[in-house]
């Protein structure tokens, strides 16, 4: 559990999420999360960041969700994403980056983030809403000298049987 204020340093190396780690809340399964997503306001001034490390994710569902959290900061990390397994459109909602209810003054910084099955970064009010929602809209989220890259696969997107990566 991060608490408030602090800075978590990932050193050089290559970091690959289990399938045993995701945590399920709230109808969002997460390999790393970042914030809740039930309690408002659940962390503030938090960096991630990035000493030459690569983070691959290691399960469906989302690699690092942010949610509920402000004045975060994910710098010069590089994460790649491909959980393994069926095309389909399950598979649509495989984000590497979520950010989520009500989560503002984002900043991805210096990073290198691909995507192999659904989004490289996903942004939406409720993960949980199929428009959505509107009553938690994530604020001022910036990408900064960073590379987001998709994967073209074969030019269809997931959510119609496909196995092109979106952002």
């Amino acid at each position: 559990t991060l608490i408030d204020n602090c800075q978590v340093v990932f050193p050089s190396g290559n970091y690959y999420l289990g399938t045993g780690v995701t945590v399920s809340t709230a109808g969002l399964s997460a390999q790393l999360l970042l914030g809740s997503m039930s309690t408002a306001n659940a962390v503030t001034n938090v960096i991630l960041q990035g000493e030459g490390a690569a983070i691959y994710q290691g399960a469906p569902g989302c690699a690092l969700a942010i949610a509920n959290a402000s004045n975060i900061i994910v710098s010069n990390l590089k994460m790649v994403g491909y959980a393994g397994g069926t095309l389909n459109s399950s598979r649509e909602f495989d984000n590497l980056i979520g950010i989520f209810l009500n989560s503002k003054f984002i900043a991805i910084d210096g990073c290198y983030i691909t995507n192999s099955l659904g989004y490289t970064m996903y942004t939406v009010g409720d993960p949980n809403t199929a428009s959505g929602g509107t009553a938690n809209t994530c604020l001022n989220i910036t990408v900064r000298n960073s590379t987001l890259k998709t994967r073209y696969g074969n030019g269809v997107t997931p959510n119609s049987s496909g196995s092109k990566s979106l952002w």
